[in-house]
Formats: structure tokens, C-alpha cells, sequence
């Protein structure tokens, strides 16, 4: 097969493979997650995060809660895509803690009708391949022992479960968390 033949196949396999994202139902939730209060709310909850805890103390104060702009190139969508950078440090203190975290889906391994077995969590929605990823201490893995159906990448979650300060590297970013995931529900965007 000649590499024309290649890349035709390989396009038409990723199209194929492709599941349609349903844009926003109303424009109520927000691109960034609002600052949560780490206190649990009773003895062996869970410790809520925000996404600045993440980061080891002497880098805290500094961080921006949106996503960078987009970088196109005069190749405009068939552009390469925006690399990752920025730190890959962790808060030490929160390896093996049962946590709370709220963020938004990037699914890495998903079926046709939407099941997802891996994903990163992060903190704002609205990336496309030209806007770089957020720094891996800014990244979560999680992966599931069952493939379940997540909420529209448009929603946020909570995330519960036990946090591990350990790299996990794939081909769109790197994250320097992973998430021994216990339960996953609905972002409440009501104040509390």
C-alpha cells in the first residue's frame, strides 16, 4: 500500500473511531472550576482538593486557573499540536490520601457508544490539540477496573478515591497523579 493508501486508511480508522462530543446544554457551568474548601465535612470523609494543592507549596500562588491561549501556526488546524510544559513536581503529602477532586474528562481509551476505561482529569474544559495541555501537576490519571459511561467532557465531576503522586505518560500529555478511583459523580455548581 502506498503511504497516500496509508494515510487515507489511518484517517478513515481514527474518523471511525471518533465519538461525537455534545457541546454545552446551557452556558451555567463555568470554564474553570470555582476554589473549593478542603475541610471534610464529617471524620473519614474524604479530603476535598482544589487543583492548587496539587502543586508543591513553592510553586503555589502563581498558577492560572484558565486555559493558556491557542497556539495555530500558519498550517492553521493541520498544525503539529501544542506541546506540555511546566512542572512535574508534586505535593508530597497528598500520596495515599483519600481525596476529592473536581475537574473536567479528557477520555484516552473509549468504545464507540461512550464507555470510558481511562481518562485525564482537569482543571478547565475547552482544550483542542492546539492549546497545550495543562502541566503534568496539574493532570490526573484515572483509570477504572470496569469500562462506566462518563458524563459529556463538558461536565465537570467530582472524583473520589485514593491519589497516588506517581507519572503516568501517554501520547496527548503526561500527569503527574494518578487516581485509584472509588466513585465519580455530577459537579454541583450551587454554592454551598
Amino acid at each position: 500500500m502506498s503511504l497516500g493508501g496509508s494515510l487515507a486508511l489511518l484517517a478513515s480508522l481514527s474518523a471511525a473511531a471518533t465519538v461525537p462530543v455534545q457541546p454545552p446544554q446551557s452556558s451555567a457551568a463555568p470554564a474553570t472550576l470555582p476554589a473549593v474548601d478542603p475541610t471534610p465535612q464529617k471524620p473519614g470523609d474524604p479530603l476535598i482538593l482544589d487543583w492548587e494543592t496539587l502543586l508543591p507549596a513553592d510553586e503555589r500562588g502563581g498558577s492560572s486557573a484558565g486555559p493558556p491561549p491557542a497556539m495555530h501556526d500558519y498550517l492553521g488546524e493541520d498544525g503539529p499540536g501544542a506541546l506540555q510544559l511546566g512542572s512535574s513536581e508534586v505535593n508530597p503529602t497528598l500520596n495515599s490520601m483519600r481525596v476529592k477532586v473536581p475537574g473536567y474528562v479528557v477520555p484516552l481509551e473509549y468504545s464507540r457508544d461512550g464507555w470510558v476505561r481511562e481518562f485525564f482529569l482537569v482543571p478547565y474544559v475547552g482544550t483542542c490539540i492546539h492549546v497545550p495541555p495543562p502541566p503534568p501537576d496539574q493532570m490526573v490519571f484515572v483509570e477504572f477496573a470496569e469500562p462506566m459511561r462518563l458524563p459529556s467532557v463538558y461536565d465537570a465531576v467530582w472524583i473520589r478515591g485514593t491519589l497516588r503522586t506517581r507519572m503516568k505518560n501517554s501520547q496527548l500529555a503526561s500527569a503527574a497523579y494518578t487516581l485509584e478511583t472509588t466513585k465519580v459523580e455530577k459537579y454541583d455548581f450551587e454554592p454551598r
